[in-house]
């Protein structure tokens, strides 16, 4: 009786909360380089705590689109914010289904917007173009079926679609970069060229957002999962020629103690990472 009572008080003192996102303005360098000035919460409602934050400009304008786990059905649907001088505002569903949402990642080709959003626990991997954006979004095609990628992310050169994703089986995880042919048109054109598995760092490759390109190198985020989930961002250099990713560098390490949250001091947990030229995001957990 000792032992269940006091280890039911302990559980109680350390609970961690709900995921939370939290912005802030970049002044002089990024995350990467150095972790500056604190983020600002971005608050949780009664109904949704918000997770997988990704950051899109469009004419002028800054979206937050983000995970909006719905604690009553208890599944993740998708969802936008418009920033306005750093204060992310007028929260508004965009996309859901029977089965869990999140990572909602944004890109653009040419005049369209593309979302490219997890759903692995429909066994789906689905492509979305909008209609009226930020807000309408129609199926433009899927990419996969039957299988449970996580948090895949794409970048497109010389006009072909790459994605980055991670399985996870029973007894492996998996490491996989794809490559889409006529993508926008005819699904049967896709074809899976590559398909990178490494044992040793695996469980390190999972994607945490923000992708970007410098002096022929891919410039990409991963989560550090070595000890638990979400305990910190990994910043990665490649050549971006084959995707050669047994060539890749790490360049930072992020943990929770290198990032303060105004009000709330250091979180416990980051895994997702966004940035414009403007801002950049994180979600976090604290401990309660």
């Amino acid at each position: 009786m000792w032992k269940w009572y006091h280890s039911k008080i302990l559980r109680k003192l350390i609970h961690i909360g709900d995921w939370s996102v939290a912005i802030r303005t970049i002044n002089g360098e990024t995350l990467e380089k150095n972790s500056g000035a604190p983020f600002v919460p971005v608050a949780n409602t009664d109904k949704y705590w918000f997770a997988d934050p990704i950051l899109f400009e469009n004419n002028e304008k800054t979206w937050l689109f983000v995970e909006a786990f719905d604690k009553t059905k208890y599944k993740g649907e998708l969802g936008v914010f418009e920033v306005l001088d750093g204060i992310c505002q007028n929260y508004k569903t965009i996309l859901e289904k029977d089965y869990h949402l999140s990572y909602p990642y944004i890109f653009k080709d040419g005049n369209n917007i593309y979302m490219l959003p997890e759903s692995g626990n429909g066994r789906v991997l689905t492509l979305y173009k909008a209609v009226d954006f930020p807000f309408k979004w129609e199926l433009d095609c899927v990419l996969n079926t039957g299988e449970a990628f996580r948090d895949s992310t794409p970048y497109i050169s010389n006009n072909e679609l790459y994605i980055f994703t991670y399985e996870r089986t029973d007894k492996n995880r998996f490491f996989h970069t794809f490559k889409c042919y006529n993508y926008r048109f005819d699904i049967k054109e896709k074809k899976i060229v590559l398909i990178d598995s490494f044992d040793d760092i695996n469980k390190n490759m999972r994607s945490a957002g923000w992708v970007s390109y410098k002096n022929g190198n891919i410039i990409r985020v991963s989560q550090k999962c070595d000890k638990i989930y979400g305990e910190g961002l990994l910043f990665w250099t490649v050549p971006s020629e084959k995707c050669d990713w047994k060539k890749a560098s790490l360049l930072k390490t992020v943990l929770g103690k290198d990032v303060f949250i105004q009000g709330l001091g250091h979180p416990i947990t980051i895994h997702t990472y966004s940035r414009t030229t403007k801002y950049e995001v994180i979600d976090y957990r604290v401990r309660k």
